[in-house]
C-alpha cells in the first residue's frame, strides 16, 4: 500500500537524513505533473540549479500512477523539469512527455524559477511537449487544472468488530490524492468510532494496538473493508461523497513480516502496509472539556464542539492537521514530525476565536508559569495517548486569560 502526500513523504524521511549541508532536514514538497489521460507511473521531475539545466541536484520519480513526485529540497531557487517515460524504455521517445516549470504554452513563455521556501507544500508542472513520430517535439495543448470545488465536511460513525479485549483501536482515513488525513479512536468495548472528515477518496482502514506499544507493526491487527482477493497486495479506495451512520470495519487481518497482511484465520494474505509511511495518530483527552450547558465534561448533557490542531512552529502559525470532535477525546492524524498541539472549547461552533473559547496546549498546565507550548514528537505508525488541559479562556479583546481552575 501506498499512501498519499502527507503519508508518503515519512519515506523519504530516512533516505534524506542529513543530506542538506548544514546538517538540517530539508523541506519535503510535492510536485505534481499534470498531463490527463496519460499514465504517469513513470513521471520523473529533474531538480537543477541554473536556468541552463546543467548542475542536477537530482531526479525524483513519481509515486504512483497520479503522477505525484516528492522533492526533498533546501530553501532556495531551482529549476524543474517533468518527464514521462510512457513506454518505459528510460529514453526520450515517440510518445514521451516533457514540461518545466513555469511554463503552460512554451510558444509565449520561458521556464521559472520555482522558489523553495518553509511555506512550499506543493508545486504543479504541466506536460506542454511531446515527441512525435518523427522525433521532433510538438505541443500538447494542455492547459492549467481547474481549482477544484469546495470540499465538504461529513460526519462518520460505525464500529470495529472483531477487536481483542485490550490494545488501542484507531479508524484511519487517508486521502488517496494527498492532503491532510483523518482519523477516529475506536472505544471499546463496543468498538464504536466517530469522526469529521472532507468529502473525498480515502484509504479507509483500522488498526488494533495488541501488543501494547503504542506503533501499529507486526502482530497487530486490521481491518481494510472492501478489499477483494483480486486486488492483491493494494488497498482498495473507498469513495465517500455523504455521512455514514453504520460503517462497518472488521478486523481479519493480522499485520505480518514486511507489512504484508495475513488472515487471522486460514493462509490468506492480503494487501500489505507500508508501516514505514504510516501516519501518526495522537489519541488526546481534554481533562475539563465542559458540556454545552457550562457544566463540567462528566456532567450530563450536549457536548461542546472541540477543534484540535497540530502546528509545526511553536507560534503556531503553520498549522498541518486538524481534527473536530466532541466530548472529551479527540484524534489527530499527522505526518511523522515534531508538532505543537492545541485543543479548543468551541462553544459556538463557529471555528473561529471567540469570546469564551477555552484553550488548551501540549504540556501546559499553568499559563501563567508556561513557556509556551512544548513539542510533540511523533514516530511513524505511532498511536501517541495525550491529556491536554483548558488553561485559558479568550476575553472580549480574545487575549487569553489563565482559567483559575485547572485538573493536574
Amino acid at each position: 500500500m501506498r499512501f498519499a502526500c502527507s503519508a508518503l513523504i515519512i519515506v523519504l524521511c530516512a533516505c534524506v537524513s542529513g543530506w542538506s549541508e548544514d546538517g538540517s532536514e530539508p523541506l519535503l514538497v510535492v510536485a505534481r505533473v499534470h498531463w490527463p489521460g496519460q499514465d504517469l507511473t513513470n513521471a520523473q521531475v529533474r531538480v537543477f540549479r541554473d536556468p541552463q539545466r546543467q548542475e542536477l541536484v537530482g531526479s525524483f520519480p513519481a509515486l504512483d500512477t497520479s503522477g505525484r513526485c516528492v522533492l526533498p529540497l533546501e530553501q532556495g531557487e531551482y529549476y524543474l523539469m517533468a518527464v514521462v517515460d510512457v513506454d518505459g524504455d528510460q529514453a526520450l521517445s515517440p510518445g514521451d512527455g516533457m514540461g518545466f516549470y513555469g511554463v503552460v504554452d512554451p510558444t509565449t513563455s520561458q521556464p521559472q524559477p520555482c522558489r523553495i521556501t518553509a511555506d512550499t507544500s506543493e508545486v504543479l508542472i504541466v506536460i506542454s511537449l511531446m515527441m512525435d513520430t518523427e522525433r521532433k517535439l510538438s505541443l500538447t495543448g494542455v492547459t492549467e487544472p481547474s481549482p477544484p470545488p469546495p470540499r465538504r465536511a461529513l460526519n462518520m460513525a460505525g464500529t470495529v468488530a472483531g477487536a481483542a479485549e485490550q490494545g488501542l483501536i484507531c479508524v484511519y482515513f487517508v486521502p488517496t490524492e494527498g492532503g491532510r488525513c483523518f482519523a477516529a479512536a475506536a472505544m471499546l468495548p463496543a468498538g464504536e468510532f466517530r469522526a469529521t472528515i472532507l468529502d473525498g477518496e480515502y484509504y479507509l482502514f483500522a488498526a488494533q494496538d495488541v501488543s501494547g506499544d503504542e506503533v501499529i507493526g507486526e502482530g497487530d491487527l486490521v481491518a481494510v473493508p472492501g478489499y477483494k482477493a483480486a486486488q492483491g497486495e493494494a488497498f482498495p479506495a473507498t469513495e465517500l461523497a455523504e455521512d455514514q451512520s453504520e460503517l462497518r470495519l472488521d478486523l481479519t487481518w493480522r499485520v505480518g513480516p514486511d507489512g504484508l497482511l495475513q488472515a487471522r484465520e486460514g493462509q490468506a494474505t492480503g494487501p500489505r502496509v507500508a508501516l514505514d509511511t504510516l501516519p501518526a495518530v495522537v489519541l488526546g483527552e481534554v481533562l475539563n472539556m465542559p458540556s454545552a450547558d457550562g457544566e463540567g465534561a462528566e456532567a450530563p448533557g450536549p457536548t461542546t464542539p472541540g477543534i484540535a490542531r497540530a502546528f509545526q512552529d511553536a507560534t503556531l502559525r503553520k498549522e498541518v492537521g486538524f481534527s473536530r470532535f466532541a466530548g472529551p477525546r479527540f484524534a489527530l492524524c499527522v505526518p511523522t514530525g515534531t508538532y505543537f498541539v492545541t485543543v479548543t472549547a468551541d462553544h459556538d461552533a463557529d471555528a473561529r476565536p471567540t469570546p469564551g473559547d477555552q484553550l488548551g496546549f501540549y504540556g501546559v498546565t499553568d499559563l501563567a508559569k508556561s513557556h509556551g507550548p512544548q513539542p510533540l514528537m511523533l514516530r511513524p505508525a505511532e498511536l501517541r495517548p495525550v491529556q491536554i488541559p483548558l488553561v485559558a479562556t479568550l476575553n472580549a479583546e480574545l487575549k487569553p486569560e489563565a482559567n483559575t481552575t485547572v485538573p493536574r
